[in-house]
């Protein structure tokens, strides 16, 4: 398997395998679709700190380059059948 160029990363594939897992690592980190009860009510706006937002940034950027080692590996050779 050779390298990758910047080039050929900006490839559609490469860049949408690589933003779905930003985004599938970094959401559900942030916490945006957890209620927060206040006032006896549901405020669904509760907007994360800067902390939580730099956590899950690095976890998406992490599982994105993950995505693209997967992408990137070569396929399992199949197993040898008994004769």
């Amino acid at each position: 398997m050779e390298g990758l160029t910047w080039r050929a990363l900006a490839a559609p594939e490469y860049l949408m395998t690589f933003l779905e897992g930003f985004l599938l690592g970094a959401l559900p980190s942030l916490g945006l679709m957890q209620g927060v009860e206040g006032a006896g009510s549901i405020d669904v706006r509760a907007i994360p700190g800067i902390i939580p937002i730099a956590g899950a940034s690095a976890l998406g950027l992490l599982n994105g380059i993950r995505s693209l080692r997967n992408l990137r590996a070569p396929a399992p050779d199949p197993r040898p059948t008994k004769p």
